[in-house]
């Protein structure tokens, strides 16, 4: 997310610890591919899946996505 500025907590061997959010939900069709999912910190993953300002959320996420240049 690109407005994140919470501290990640660590995994054992001192790994920051993630949560894949699939843009498109694998249960509505969407693919399991890097062009289809984000790392986002464990906060705002529950967040754009529950949060009240979740449509808002998903919608900057988009479009952070959608500003970066294609891999």
């Amino acid at each position: 997310m690109p407005t994140c500025t919470r501290e990640l907590f660590k995994r054992d061997g001192d790994e920051p610890f993630l949560e894949i959010h699939h843009i498109l939900p694998l249960a509505n069709k969407g693919e399991d591919t890097l062009e289809n999912a984000a790392a986002l910190c464990p906060s705002c993953h529950r967040e754009v899946h529950h949060g009240v300002n979740r449509v808002a959320r998903t919608a900057e996420l988009k479009a952070a996505i959608a500003a970066k240049p294609a891999l």
